[in-house]
């Protein structure tokens, strides 16, 4: 099961040993398959929290890469990685431009949850990985009031997230809402 940080901000990331991340499967790493070292989640997490405001947009974007490929496949270890980015987000504050950062990387995340990979096609990568996805969400439900609170710019997308995961379900109303925001967020950029 997935592990959701009982520090938040940066200090979150002491808690990246409670994951055994090489046994994920990710974009860039299969099960029973090497793994290479350039694609490192807990590494690009632990980059996150080193990361100076300046750097941190670039992190945010190795870390969309590997957990939700090309803005629409998430995987196992995505589900993993999500309470550790709630955590980060709760205590930590964001410029404009980096809040927009997280809410395409969790927006596209949540819908992602939301329906089944068909191979090469967007959506949740491996059995069961859209339900785990929105369980890890659910479970970091303080983390998401407490990110919405210290960056208002991520408030419409901690609401729109807990109520996609209110039940195991997704919600088609907050699929919609979030497809809106990462739409929005691309005509930003």
């Amino acid at each position: 099961m997935f592990h959701v940080p009982s520090a938040i901000g940066r200090a979150a990331f002491t808690e990246l040993d409670r994951v055994r991340w090489d046994d994920l499967e990710h974009a860039y790493h299969q099960k029973g398959t090497p793994k290479r070292g350039a694609h490192d989640i807990a590494a690009s997490l632990r980059k996150l929290g080193d990361a100076h405001a300046s750097s941190m947009d670039e992190e945010i974007q190795e870390l969309f890469s590997i957990i939700c490929h090309q803005g629409g496949t998430i995987y196992e270890a995505t589900a993993y990685a999500v309470p550790f980015l709630l955590a980060f987000a709760a205590d930590t504050a964001l410029s404009h431009a980096q809040a927009q950062h997280f809410v395409e990387l969790l927006g596209s995340i949540g819908v992602a949850s939301s329906f089944e990979s068909r191979g090469t096609d967007a959506g949740a990568f491996g059995p069961g990985v859209g339900l785990l996805t929105r369980q890890a969400v659910r479970a970091s439900t303080a983390h998401l009031e407490a990110m919405a609170l210290r960056t208002p710019a991520l408030a419409e997308l901690a609401s729109t997230l807990a109520a996609l995961v209110r039940t195991d379900s997704p919600d088609a109303a907050a699929v919609a809402r979030l497809r809106a925001l990462t739409e929005d967020e691309d005509e930003d950029d």
